[in-house]
């Protein structure tokens, strides 16, 4: 069953986001908006230079470390080399909206500390686009106001939710113990597409690879060099992970490179 976010998210191209998406936007009214990482951080400044930008930590209790905080930007036009930035680092999300930038970044800055039941305050990078997926797919309320524009987690495509319908008010956001896993999972997913092989796998694909690391990490895989081998074999062998004998293998107590080998001996059984 689909949760409500899911409901709401498009998954549509970069061609259809450039060429009809965006452009409605505009035309409709709406002004472009990204929110992004530091600026710092790779050449997203050079890619961001001329456009008028206010960083999320003024009036914030972060103000004291403005050198890392992320920025709202507003796009004085469609800027290609930035959305590729966006969709290939994942280092950020589009809103569309009718207010201005103060009023916005004033807005998402109340958000970035809330509460969560497992760790209580905390801070949320909602500007993350595992971490956007995830507030959109179980708690999509602080985005109320926004057309929301977020890279998923296969780099090559975006999900896109029309949440302007709702009033734009501030919401108190206490992030659930099953949201706070699914954007675990989501992570794992960004994790997995760093490899080029999961790149060009489906975001159905991407989710269920994640949904397994997640669960080797949950039955005490600790070594790195084994998480690489799983990411590397499940990109070969994605159809494997609905067999149930290898779900068996999964859910078996043994150590980890047990485990591991007799995946790797049943996937070769069913490739002989």
């Amino acid at each position: 069953m689909p949760t409500r976010g899911t409901m709401f998210m498009q998954e549509i191209t970069t061609q259809t986001l450039t060429q009809n998406t965006i452009p409605t936007l505009l035309d409709t009214g709406f002004k472009l908006y990204i929110v992004i990482e530091n600026l710092n951080l790779s050449n997203l400044y050079e890619l961001t230079k001329g456009d008028e930008k206010e960083a999320l930590f003024i009036n914030t209790r972060f103000s004291s470390v403005m050198e890392v905080s992320p920025y709202l930007v507003c796009l004085n036009h469609l800027n290609s080399d930035l959305l590729n930035h966006i969709l290939k680092e994942l280092s950020g999300v589009i809103i569309a909206s009718t207010h201005t930038l103060p009023q916005i970044r004033q807005h998402l800055s109340h958000y970035l500390e809330v509460n969560s039941e497992e760790l209580g305050a905390t801070y949320l990078r909602f500007y993350s686009p595992s971490v956007c997926k995830s507030l959109i797919e179980e708690q999509p309320e602080m985005f109320y106001g926004f057309h929301v524009i977020t890279p998923l987690m296969n780099r090559s495509q975006w999900g896109y939710c029309k949440l302007q319908q709702y009033n734009l008010e501030k919401k108190t956001i206490n992030i659930s113990k099953k949201t706070a896993e699914i954007m675990m999972i989501n992570r794992w997913g960004a994790w997995l597409s760093l490899l080029p092989a999961w790149q060009h796998k489906t975001n159905k694909d991407i989710l269920k690879g994640a949904m397994t690391i997640e669960g080797l990490v949950k039955n005490q895989l600790k070594s790195q060099m084994l998480l690489e081998k799983w990411r590397n074999l499940l990109s070969d062998n994605v159809d494997i992970i609905d067999n149930a004998k290898f779900q068996e293998i999964l859910e078996q107590t043994q150590d980890e490179r047990t485990r591991y080998e007799a995946a790797t001996q049943l996937i070769k059984y069913y490739k002989a």
